[in-house]
């Protein structure tokens, strides 16, 4: 993760210097609460700036303003809810608040820390996955597996040999069969875990009649899944595979709608330099057209705005069925019990209090968005394949034919893919094998393309691929690579091997003269005409028709 700490101490300074205007602020406000014919007024206004002091100061290192803040904010309060005339004694006592902060302010400016070292986490595509396993068999299994799902794996035996490979290398992946000979297989678990580098590495425990408390002490020693024998082994190779392909994050975008520019460009700077995409709503009539244009993975909510509070906004989201999902993290100064369950009602996941140490707002964030992650995988994702589903497909579909029409210059094709004479696959060999044939394709379409491509099961046999960025001749040779890859791959039935092939529809898209079903139509007449001219071919579209007799 790229070191944010620079960008944070250079807000630091920036919050520091402009902190002396908000004083004057105060004071001139003071000043004027005896000439107005409306006290309470100017006392609101004042409050206001005090609770931008409790939001602020404690995400800057500085907690005691933090504290002075609350405390002057709740004086306001007091003073607005009694409905006193403002005296000289309340402009006083708000004086002395004013030069605490401004003494605090002055000490801050001390405690600046100079230029850190930035440092990175090394990033690499490689999946190394170690097996703990004295089953010959089910290793044979796994190593074909994770082959196809572009891992390297090693095996060990028992305890002392996995330990000798974790202490001379770094593994993505550990995959544990207990018992385990020669020690424990929850000790290795976390023997792994004290020397992993990331939180992204996976463990996963295998065994037999497990109870409730081993399946507990499997999730105490740091490992993230227990299968009981006896266990579908694709089913764990495929959690593997999951828990191993979590998105970098800059693949997701945070929405933050918040009127204080300290704590708005305070999360800014600890988000965005993590990786997030983020958008700042500064005013929130805005909201609306933030969450169409920005399209966030998560949303963060100030409770205290202007004119709409951040509940009714979650609520507003949560009435929509396209956010049903969509996590929500207030961050606000409220930390009265009431607040947190009118957030809770309003449909909030989490709930922060100002002022937020960055190691928490991140692992909040990261925490939410992975859930979320899940959850649209199960929503998203076709059971057999783990690929898009059609409604998935067809709606981000939509997406990518809105970025053409903004953006005409860029090139985008479209591939229907159908196995040939799956019919007869499934008469000969069985629905199971006709099944393993789909999850092949799958997986050598999850191998090929690349994370921007869109990949999805249209139905049945039927695999749809959208990519961008690359021109006709280019599309076209993508997909005849993966027609030859495919028609080398070896399927396993009874006590055969066999091949199978499938044909393909190409088609661009001419934003200018196609709607998405236009779209779909050509590649799907590229599809037929392969399927009526042989098979075991990519054909590209539109198809003209034949002409007239």
């Amino acid at each position: 993760m790229i070191e944010w700490q620079n960008a944070y101490n250079d807000l630091k300074r920036r919050y520091l210097v402009q902190s002396r205007e908000r004083l004057q602020q105060i004071e001139s406000l003071i000043a004027q609460m005896n000439d107005q014919s409306e006290p309470l007024v100017i006392i609101k206004q004042i409050r206001h700036h005090f609770h931008w002091l409790a939001g602020s100061g404690g995400i800057y290192g500085m907690p005691e303003l933090t504290s002075l803040g609350k405390e002057a904010e709740q004086y306001c309060e007091n003073c607005v809810e009694s409905a006193g005339v403002a005296s000289a004694s309340i402009g006083q006592k708000l004086q002395k608040f004013v030069e605490s902060a401004r003494n605090a302010f002055a000490e801050g400016e001390q405690l600046v820390p100079g230029k850190s070292k930035v440092s990175r986490d090394e990033d690499t595509e490689s999946r190394d996955i170690l097996v703990v396993d004295h089953d010959p068999n089910r290793r044979a299994k796994f190593h074909d597996l994770f082959k196809e799902h572009a891992a390297r794996i090693e095996f060990a035996l028992n305890y002392s040999e996995a330990a000798a490979l974790m202490a001379s290398k770094t593994f993505d992946g550990l995959i544990v069969s207990i018992p385990l000979d020669g020690g424990s297989g929850y000790e290795l678990v976390e023997k792994f875990r004290s020397l992993a580098e990331s939180d992204a590495q996976a463990a996963l425990i295998v065994g037999q009649q497990a109870g409730f408390l081993d399946k507990v002490q499997a999730i105490h020693c740091g490992a993230d899944g227990f299968f009981e024998e006896p266990f579908v082994l694709e089913d764990l190779a495929e959690r593997m595979r999951f828990l191993l392909e979590v998105p970098k994050a800059p693949d997701y975008r945070v929405l933050y709608v918040e009127d204080d520019p300290y704590q708005s460009e305070f999360v800014r700077v600890v988000l965005s330099a993590a990786g997030y995409d983020i958008e700042i709503c500064s005013n929130e009539k805005t909201f609306d057209a933030a969450l169409t244009s920005h399209q966030p993975d998560l949303v963060m909510l100030d409770i205290m705005l202007p004119d709409v509070s951040g509940y009714e906004l979650a609520k507003y989201l949560r009435q929509n069925e396209a956010y049903a999902t969509l996590p929500i993290i207030f961050v606000t100064t409220e930390s009265k019990i009431d607040a947190k369950i009118r957030a809770a009602k309003a449909g909030g996941d989490e709930y922060l209090i100002k002022p937020v140490p960055p190691s928490l707002l991140l692992s909040t964030v990261a925490a939410k968005l992975e859930r979320a992650r899940f959850l649209k995988s199960l929503l998203h994702r076709d059971g057999l394949t783990k690929l898009l589903t059609h409604s998935a497909f067809m709606s981000m579909a939509k997406m990518v034919l809105a970025r053409k029409v903004r953006q005409p210059e860029k090139s985008i094709g479209l591939i229907i893919i159908d196995i040939d004479s799956f019919k007869s696959i499934n008469d000969k060999y069985g629905h199971p094998v006709g099944d393993r044939v789909i999850v092949s394709l799958a997986n050598l379409l999850r191998r090929r393309m690349r994370k921007s491509d869109l990949v999805g099961r249209y139905g049945g046999e039927e695999f749809v691929i959208i990519v961008e960025d690359l021109r006709e001749s280019e599309v076209i040779a993508l997909a005849e690579r993966l027609l030859t890859d495919f028609a080398e791959i070896e399927h396993p039935a009874q006590d055969e091997k066999f091949h199978s092939s499938f044909s393909a529809g190409v088609a661009m898209l001419d934003s200018a003269n196609m709607e998405l079903g236009d779209w779909v139509n050509a590649a799907d007449g590229a599809l037929l005409h392969a399927k009526q001219t042989g098979r075991n071919r990519v054909v590209k579209g539109p198809i003209a028709a034949p002409a007239k007799q």
